[in-house]
């Protein structure tokens, strides 16, 4: 889930981005001050909180960082407009970087290279991959 507020140039609306629309017609049902985004296959893909800031103090513009307590206000908004759904807080990490422990060719194609790739207090993913500048040692 990713909040975007920018007062200045966007004015007072909090937009909440909850999964990409992956290029599907969009409609908009607004009911108050909140707007629900879905595509023409039914999922939401979207909230719009306008005049955010007489619920909630949102530190900072552009990409923001919400409380569970802020979330769970915007919970109360959804249902208090009549929508059904809810936001679910998300805490996994958007962006990870990670060691490259091995790197071995691929056995069956002459771009591939099979990584063994240490993230996150000491977890290893296998990971195969086509840069061909991958090797041992290197932080991706």
């Amino acid at each position: 889930m990713i909040f975007a507020y920018n007062p200045k140039y966007v004015s007072d609306t909090l937009l909440v981005i909850t999964e990409d629309d992956r290029g599907l017609e969009q409609s908009v049902e607004r009911k108050g001050n909140v707007a629900r985004l879905e595509t023409e296959d039914g999922r939401v893909i979207g909230w719009n909180f306008f005049a955010i800031s007489e619920e909630l103090t949102i530190e900072g513009s552009g990409q923001v960082t919400l409380t569970d307590d802020q979330v769970k206000k915007l919970n109360d908004l959804i249902k208090a407009a009549g929508f059904t759904e809810e936001l679910v807080p998300d805490h996994e990490p958007k962006f990870v970087v990670g060691l490259v422990k091995s790197c071995e060719p691929h056995e069956d194609s002459d771009h591939l290279s099979i990584t063994e790739i240490e993230v996150d207090n000491g977890n290893t993913l296998q990971i195969v991959c086509g840069a061909p500048n991958i090797r041992k040692g290197l932080k991706v």
